[in-house]
């Protein structure tokens, strides 16, 4: 059994609860000693308040609080009258507090959840089941004071009327902008495609058909003997090679005269030597290029094979032609493109790869002493798609050894040390590995180069006779990112990106540079969407003049509060830009202008002599029957004007009243006692009737009550902070409406006397 405690309640007369805009004080009643026993912690669940007006409030809800607890008592106005008789609790019908069901929620008394307690006299109901919930209803209506005010004088009546502004319910639609819409699309790179290639090496590496022109002008003697002895050296790195040599000389001929030497032949040293020592008595026209492709065509004896690589060495102490083709101008053979042409076109070669020229001259930049001419054709010959290879040595030197043997290590490069593949390789993925007799070794990146299609081994590293090069590689490889730079950068929070269509959310985003978490798969497809960064609109300029400055603004039809008006500058101003494209709605009621002309409850058949006063300064005005219309510089909102004006003293006079009073409030206050309620005034169908007559100005005020529309309330719940309420309006939920804890203020429209339920749910 939990602990109680005893508390007396014992003539609490007059409390009040504080005052609210719009509202008057409640008052509880005196009551008679209630002697009650509660839990000892009961008053614990109460807030502290610190002022007697607040401790007035909290012994109302606590009484109410009593009285929904009890079993015994209920909580509907009748149940309060029946208790005033016996002793019990009277709350005035617009006191606002009308109690309704909780349950056990922090710092609150634990209601009973059946419990439903409704303002006025409507009967109890709870449409909630939850425990924790509770329901509050009170109807949209309320007594109103009110009062009317005339002065008679002997023959005059004076009339006080407020100035009022005109006002009118406005409307305003803004658009935020569209910010434009950005897209950039790219692809992940590849993999690419793995090829495997193989070669079989052959048993000597490749034909090679050579031919040597040599000068036998009359300059030429020495350098034919030193030529003549180093066959040698120029078989140096070719000697393994299935060689033939062909041998002819720069005079001019029309037929063919060469000799042959070959591989494999007997005194193939002294037969070289024989034929490149061809004697001086040659023409001083030496036509190396056209006897040149004389050799190679050779219809007289063909020797060139079909498969072969093709070398040609030109071995002269003068140019084509004497000098850059002077003793024979006009001829096809004056220019080096004669010979390289028939190379190219006729014999299906590609110099550099399966031909190539080579020669021994003085060169033009490095000049020979003993040499006639400086050879420019011819250097211009060898040089033709030499790559980085020097093909030609200088004619003056000693001994022609050194140059034989580079030139030899060059031709080599012709020979089957080059294997071309189907596809170019993407760059960085060629592996090259030679199988002998079964054992697989790769080859050293070194040992060979990659021209495109074709493979090149380094002279002296070409693979071994009856080998198998293995070449593998890819097709197709293309780089592949983790990051990418936009073309812009995008508005903050607008970037999305797909990958093959599927959202990602994987990134980081600084500025224009995007930086994936991974690496999005080979070859996919990326696409970037986001917004141009054009800052968002904030302000919208209201052309309105807001009464008391206050607006309501929706955005996209839902009311927001994440706003400021600006009164001084007319805009609203948002703390966070609505979203692209968001429709911007701003309602208000609108200052239209002062209100100049006013219905005023003139009385008497022969009303005359008007005049009308600012504090006792005469004003000029217009009168239409009972229309007072003022001049503009005369209105000042509720300044106070009085209208004056005579009529008979015997006649009747009659004033419309602003409300309908209820009749048993009606209470007549005047500085004389001549007149009064029933002697001289009376209330007939909402117009004050008098029939009094004064000798002297003499004041009245008609004090009385009306019935009025109510929309404040104050519900019992103290921890108004942590629940969820909802207002409903003859049950239409409505969003209308302004709660400062637990009071509410209805902002709707609403008619009089229609039912208000505002619900309460408990949350954390």
């Amino acid at each position: 059994m939990p602990s109680f405690t005893k508390l007396n309640l014992t003539n609490y007369k007059d409390l009040e609860e504080p005052n609210k805009i719009g509202k008057k004080p409640s008052i509880i009643a005196n009551y008679l000693t209630i002697s009650l026993e509660l839990p000892a912690n009961f008053a614990d669940r109460f807030p502290k308040t610190g002022s007697s007006k607040n401790e007035g409030t909290l012994m109302k809800r606590l009484i109410a609080t009593i009285c929904i607890t009890l079993t015994s008592i209920g909580c509907n106005d009748s149940s309060f009258n029946e208790g005033a008789k016996a002793g019990g609790i009277i709350e005035t019908p617009d006191s606002g507090d009308a109690v309704g069901s909780t349950a056990d929620a922090p710092n609150q008394v634990n209601f009973q959840p059946e419990a439903v307690v409704e303002d006025s006299e409507l009967q109890a109901r709870n449409p909630a089941s939850a425990s924790d919930s509770a329901i509050f209803s009170f109807i949209a209506s309320q007594e109103v004071n009110s009062s009317f005010k005339i002065s008679l004088d002997d023959k005059m009546v004076m009339t006080e009327f407020t100035l009022t502004n005109l006002y009118s319910n406005r409307e305003e639609t803004k658009e935020q902008i569209k910010r434009t819409p950005l897209s950039e699309t790219t692809q992940q790179g590849s993999d690419g495609k793995d090829e495997t290639e193989r070669f079989d090496q052959e048993e000597k590496a490749g034909l090679l058909d050579i031919l040597v022109v040599i000068d036998d002008s009359g300059s030429m003697d020495q350098e034919q003997q030193n030529l003549a002895t180093k066959l040698d050296d120029l078989l140096m790195y070719i000697a393994e090679t299935d060689w033939q040599i062909g041998v002819v000389t720069t005079t001019p001929k029309n037929a063919c005269e060469i000799s042959i030497i070959t591989v494999g032949e007997n005194d193939i040293q002294n037969k070289f030597a024989a034929a490149v020592d061809a004697g001086t008595g040659g023409s001083g026209n030496e036509a190396g290029i056209k006897e040149a492709v004389n050799g190679l065509r050779c219809t007289e004896n063909p020797w060139v094979r079909n498969d072969s690589s093709v070398a040609v060495l030109i071995v002269s102490d003068e140019d084509n032609c004497s000098f850059d083709g002077s003793d024979c101008q006009g001829e096809d053979w004056d220019k080096p493109q004669y010979l390289i042409d028939y190379v190219q076109n006729t014999l299906g070669r590609t110099v550099g790869q399966t031909a190539g020229f080579y020669g021994i001259f003085s060169d033009p930049a490095d000049p020979c002493d003993t040499a006639f001419n400086n050879a420019k054709q011819y250097k211009e010959l060898v040089m033709y798609n030499a790559g980085n290879n020097v093909n030609y040595g200088d004619i003056c030197d000693a001994s022609y050894a050194t140059t034989l043997n580079k030139i030899s290590e060059n031709i080599s490069g012709l020979l089957r040390n080059q294997f071309e593949l189907k596809e170019e390789p993407s760059a960085g993925t060629l592996k090259v590995s030679v199988d002998l007799n079964g054992t697989v070794t790769e080859v050293n990146s070194g040992d060979y180069t990659l021209t495109g299609k074709t493979i090149t081994f380094t002279a002296g590293k070409e693979p071994a006779a009856d080998s198998v090069i293995i070449a593998e590689y890819k097709t197709g490889v293309e780089p592949k990112f983790k990051t990418y730079t936009l073309a812009e950068t995008p508005a903050p929070g607008t970037l999305s990106i797909t990958i093959n269509n599927a959202p990602e959310n994987n990134f980081t985003l600084a500025g224009q540079v995007v930086t994936f978490a991974a690496e999005p798969a080979a070859s996919s497809n990326v696409k970037f969407d986001y917004l141009r960064n054009t800052p968002l609109l904030k302000e919208f300029p209201v052309a309105g003049t807001p009464r008391n400055n206050q607006v309501k603004v929706f955005v996209n039809d839902v009311e927001s509060n994440d706003f400021a008006f600006d009164a001084a500058n007319k805009k609203i101003v948002f703390n966070n830009a609505p979203t692209d494209g968001a429709v911007i709605k701003i309602t208000f009621e609108n200052l239209d202008g002062p209100n100049l002309s006013y219905n005023l409850p003139i009385s008497g058949n022969n009303a005359r002599d008007f005049k009308l006063f600012y504090n006792n300064a005469e004003l000029n005005f217009q009168r239409n029957g009972t229309t007072i219309t003022i001049g503009a510089g005369d209105h000042a909102e509720n300044r106070k004007l009085v209208l004056r004006y005579e009529v008979d003293d015997d006649e009747t006079k009659m004033f419309p009243l602003p409300e309908t009073p209820i009749e048993q409030s009606l209470e007549l206050v005047s500085s004389s006692n001549d007149c009064a309620l029933g002697n001289g005034f009376e209330v007939v169908n909402g117009t004050l009737v008098s029939t009094c007559i004064v000798q002297e100005l003499t004041e009245f005020e008609l004090k009385y009550l009306y019935v009025g529309l109510r929309r404040n309330f104050v519900a019992p719940i103290f921890n108004s902070e942590v629940g969820r309420w909802t207002v409903y309006i003859d049950g239409i939920e409505t969003t209308e409406f302004v709660r400062d804890g637990s009071d509410f203020e209805i902002k709707a429209e609403i008619p009089l006397g229609v039912r208000v339920d505002i619900y309460y749910e408990y949350s954390n």
